[in-house]
């Protein structure tokens, strides 16, 4: 008896290579069609940071008008970048 060389699956094959191009859209589209909102909402989060370090002297409160300021344009900024996260949710494309 002689035996049959078995053929590779090529389900398998197209399988993965639908996987790899989809990940490589995905990852286009991600970088250059919400670009724009993903810079926005990681620029939120930077300003808060240098905030946050601007913040830290003032721990312990003994400058309370430059703490609430302070304080004010941190709600300003967090409020930006949930406008920004929201109006990335809300866009229809």
């Amino acid at each position: 008896m002689e035996g049959k060389a078995s053929k590779p699956n090529r389900l398998t094959l197209y399988i993965g290579i639908a996987l790899v191009i989809g990940i490589v859209t995905g990852f286009i589209f991600n970088k250059q069609y919400v670009g724009a909102e993903n810079n926005k909402i990681f620029n939120a989060d930077i300003q808060i940071h240098h905030l946050h370090l601007q913040m830290k002297p003032f721990e312990k409160i003994k400058d309370s008008l430059v703490y609430n300021k302070l304080v004010a344009q941190q709600k300003e900024l967090i409020d930006q970048k949930k406008t920004a996260e929201q109006n990335l949710l809300n866009s229809e494309d």
